[in-house]
């Protein structure tokens, strides 16, 4: 989750800072760390910046099934970093589309 602070937070400017290529790099990591740790990954909102990350290397369909099994005390915590569930489906659903 070292990237995690990297991706925060999910706002229009996101779309020039958040390139592909990169999160193809990192999202692996990422993803490993938290399932490793998942109350942690949960607890601290950091499974909400691993839905973004997954939608910005090509899976938003998957990434906003995943946004919305995150409980809401989460998103309410001082760990969703002030994104809410509307925000994080948003910035899910306007990633660019990823050729893989």
């Amino acid at each position: 989750v070292s990237y995690g602070i990297q991706l925060i937070p999910f706002t229009p400017i996101a779309e020039s800072r958040d390139d592909p290529e990169w999160a193809a790099k990192v999202y692996p990591l990422y993803k490993k760390s938290c399932d490793a740790e998942l109350d942690f990954c949960e607890d601290n909102g950091w499974t909400i910046i691993e839905c973004g990350l997954y939608a910005t290397v090509g899976y938003p369909k998957e990434a906003l099934e995943q946004a919305q099994q995150i409980p809401e005390k989460v998103y309410l915590s001082d760990g969703g970093n002030g994104h809410s569930l509307t925000n994080t489906l948003w910035y899910i659903s306007t990633r660019a589309q990823v050729t893989k």
